[in-house]
């Protein structure tokens, strides 16, 4: 049990990790401008055109994480991004 938790705990650092130099690249290399996207914009073009809304950087951020091989999703309550691993 003492091993899997520590193994828990070294990929529950590691989506840590990765999920913090997310948003820290999402907030210097994007720029927030509402109405620049629909529901429908595709994660490519979010990415070519830098320019977004909060939902926008979700999915950026998802994207990301998912290509490192990390389980992501997002849940949305209200207009709140939450991002959860399983």
């Amino acid at each position: 049990l003492r091993e899997m938790a520590r193994e828990a705990c070294d990929v529950v650092g590691e989506f840590e990790r990765a999920r913090q130099q997310c948003v820290i690249r999402i907030k210097a290399d994007f720029a927030y401008r509402s109405g620049s996207t629909s529901i429908s914009t595709p994660v490519t073009e979010v990415m070519q055109r830098r320019i977004g809304v909060c939902q926008d950087f979700s999915h950026v951020m998802i994207s990301a994480l998912r290509g490192l091989g990390l389980v992501s999703y997002g849940l949305y309550l209200w207009h709140w991004p939450i991002l959860s691993v399983l």
